[in-house]
């Protein structure tokens, strides 16, 4: 019996064209099976304050020490912990990572994170953890927009 040229692989759920894809928020997207979340240039601030706040709230709910320390990647990588598991790797364009350093940076700047050996810390000492620990992730990206806010003047 001889079979035809267009007989294609059987489909597999979870691969190829039915890849569920969640649209989180304005340019951010989240694959669930591959656990790749893409964010978009331009995205809100706002929005990517959200995502700051998410991740932030995440490194502190699950640490398990005195100190997180924080990268850019890191604190994206966190921002859907809770609910889809660990986001394997984060596809975006190099002017986010430098935004959520600037946001970083703002915060050290305010003095309610610390900076060892070029990388951020936050001490349980520290204001922000427990605003993070015990806020919702809207109100603690609120509370970075007012404290970023007032150091610019």
């Amino acid at each position: 019996m001889k079979q035809g040229l267009d007989v294609g692989p059987t489909p597999v759920r979870g691969v190829g064209v039915d890849t569920p894809k969640l649209k989180l928020m304005p340019g951010v997207e989240l694959d669930t099976t591959s656990r790749v979340l893409r964010i978009n240039y331009p995205v809100e601030y706002k929005s990517l304050l959200l995502l700051v706040a998410r991740g932030l709230k995440s490194l502190v709910t699950h640490n398990r020490g005195n100190t997180t320390y924080l990268k850019s990647i890191k604190i994206l990588k966190a921002a859907f912990y809770d609910e889809y598991g660990q986001v394997k790797s984060v596809h975006t364009p190099v002017a986010i990572l430098t935004q959520v350093n600037y946001v970083l940076r703002k915060l050290k700047e305010a003095g309610l994170i610390d900076k060892v050996d070029g990388v951020y810390a936050l001490p349980k000492t520290s204001p922000l953890w427990d605003i993070a620990k015990n806020s919702t992730p809207g109100e603690l990206a609120e509370f970075l927009f007012e404290t970023i806010m007032s150091l610019e003047g």
